[in-house]
């Protein structure tokens, strides 16, 4: 992150405010400067005094934040996660991990903050390249097959973020990890003219326990259809461009819109999941055929990037050649286990994914 928050704490609890302080500074200290108080009145001489950017107080603090300066955000300090606000005022559950403390900062800071917030890559040598999953016919098993090639990735040490904008997909099927936000808060971001895309990006980022970054799926799935093209490339554009995934994995719905070809065109590889029979078949060929039409339509090419994964293969499964010039990336079985989860380590431990 290129700036740096400051942030002041007001509890009159003195073992808490020094444990959590003691917490941001071990942690998070390259992006937030903090300063701890017990006193109102001092508190108040030092955001003037020093440009403080944002106040979080306890609740039973005796603090008018309307006389605090315009520069200066606020937020109250609350002892069960489950209140959002306090007299109009935001809330953060005081009692919870300091990751979780730390991600409602930035979501709060991301809706007012003056400065545009960007964030270098480590490596700027590192291009983040951005795969998109799709099935050819439903059930195909794009879903499955994206979240296998993401844990892949992060086994590999990769950054890598799995994004699923299927219409009814269920990142939090797959992934899971503690977090308040999920990805309509980015969705929102993204048609604000003031949120800053960046911080609340990284608000509601969670990291699962096999490695992989996701956002959890949105309450209302319609919120997906809602943003324009327009939204989606500076979507895109923030996360290929001004973040430090090395991989970002997206599972799509096949359809002929704009957003899914704007994702396609981003995508630096299209990977499509189809299984070997006469209605995959046929579904492929008018796919394939209408791709090919949109990319001569709007000058782009989205063919080439093209590689197929045939999907639950059985001795019976047809056996025929493709109709169109595709490169096949590999073949896998119809696993019959109990779990998805087993038949997701399953494709991991394919050795399908190892050339991506």
């Amino acid at each position: 992150m290129k700036i740096k928050i400051k942030l002041a704490l007001l509890d009159k609890d003195i073992n808490y405010i020094q444990s959590i302080t003691n917490a941001f500074n071990c942690n998070y200290s390259q992006n937030i400067e903090v300063y701890s108080f017990t006193d109102e009145k001092k508190v108040i001489e030092e955001i003037k005094n020093n440009r403080i950017n944002m106040l979080i107080a306890d609740q039973y603090v005796n603090i008018n934040p309307s006389e605090l300066p315009s520069h200066c955000m606020f937020a109250y300090f609350v002892e069960t996660n489950d209140i959002e606000t306090i007299n109009n005022q935001k809330a953060i559950g005081k009692f919870q991990k300091t990751s979780a403390i730390y991600k409602n900062i930035l979501s709060i800071y991301s809706e007012k903050a003056e400065q545009k917030v960007t964030y270098k890559k480590n490596n700027k040598n590192v291009v983040s390249k951005m795969i998109s999953f799709v099935s050819v016919n439903g059930g195909a098993g794009s879903s499955v097959a994206s979240v296998a090639c993401a844990i892949k990735c992060a086994q590999r040490e990769k950054k890598t973020l799995h994004l699923n904008f299927e219409q009814f997909g269920e990142s939090d099927f797959y992934f899971s990890a503690d977090g308040s936000f999920d990805l309509t808060d980015i969705l929102f971001a993204l048609k604000s003219q003031k949120c800053n895309l960046a911080l609340k990006i990284e608000s509601a980022v969670l990291r699962d326990s096999k490695g992989v970054y996701f956002f959890k799926s949105p309450i209302n799935p319609l919120d997906k259809l809602e943003i324009s093209k327009e939204e989606c490339l500076k979507l895109i554009s923030e996360l290929k461009e001004n973040s430090e995934y090395e991989y970002i994995i997206v599972n799509l719905d096949f359809s002929i819109t704009e957003n899914f070809i704007t994702f396609l065109d981003k995508s630096d590889q299209i990977i499509l999941l189809t299984e070997k029979n006469i209605i995959s078949k046929e579904k492929l060929k008018k796919e394939y055929k209408a791709l090919d039409i949109v990319s001569k339509r709007n000058g782009i090419d989205l063919c080439s990037k093209i590689s197929l994964i045939e999907n639950k293969i059985t001795p019976i499964s047809d056996n025929y050649n493709y109709e169109f010039s595709v490169h096949v990336l590999g073949t896998l079985p119809l696993y019959n286990q109990n779990t998805v989860e087993s038949t997701i380590n399953s494709m991991v431990s394919s050795g399908i994914f190892n050339e991506i």
